[in-house]
């Protein structure tokens, strides 16, 4: 028996006579007949996500239309299989128990105003001798365990996808936006690597206070 290879891709829909097409629109390829039942209303001139293997292509989610630059760079992300579903994954409550406690420097991030995930941060305090430098990474680790779906998940995806004006983040939003965000004036777990002006770097788990972003 032959075999057919079922792959996803984004169209855009248009209409021949009484046939509904679907124009490949990133990945170079012919036109292909869609099945029109099923369709999930997808008008001509709008993206969708299309199923291609024997017969018909069918249509698997509509994506808006190819007219908005929005809908598009969503169906990008949808392609390329950024827009994937997290693994289940219940986080443990903070604990700040056995980490240095830093909440008393003045410590910043560097992002734009329209960032929500602060995955890092600086302190700097003036010294006899120099600088002493303090870098903060959120300690992800903590939240997600190792072994566990959705580190095995978020170590497929390998980072957070950006296009203007979106993200397909590797963690879910309750994670990449809030607990392993370093937002201004909240408590936050982290790992340090704090740097003195002579001497060799330490590097401990920690509980940040970001004064600003």
């Amino acid at each position: 028996m032959p075999q057919h290879s079922v792959s996803s891709l984004v169209v855009e829909v248009s209409r021949r006579g009484r046939l509904l097409i679907g124009e490949p629109y990133f990945t170079p390829g012919v036109p292909i007949v869609l099945e029109s039942k099923g369709s999930g209303g997808v008008e001509p001139g709008g993206l969708a996500l299309v199923r291609t293997g024997r017969g018909r292509a069918k249509v698997e989610r509509a994506l808006g239309s190819a007219d908005r630059i929005e809908d598009v760079l969503e169906a990008l992300l949808v392609e390329k299989g950024a827009r994937v579903a997290f693994e289940a994954h219940d986080p443990p409550a903070p604990d700040f128990a056995d980490r240095v406690d830093l909440r008393d420097l003045l410590t910043f991030t560097i992002d734009p105003d329209t960032a929500k995930d602060f995955d890092d941060a600086l302190s700097f305090r003036r010294e006899a001798d120099g600088i002493r430098a303090w870098v903060h990474i959120a300690d992800v680790s903590f939240f997600v365990g190792a072994g566990t779906p959705l580190d095995h998940g978020a170590s497929r995806r390998a980072f957070s996808t950006y296009v203007p004006g979106a993200v397909a983040p590797m963690l879910p939003h309750a994670l990449a936006d809030d607990l392993c965000s370093l937002r201004p004036h909240e408590d936050r777990l982290c790992v340090t690597v704090e740097m003195p002006p002579c001497g060799e770097p330490q590097f401990y788990r920690s509980v940040i206070r970001s004064t600003r972003g």
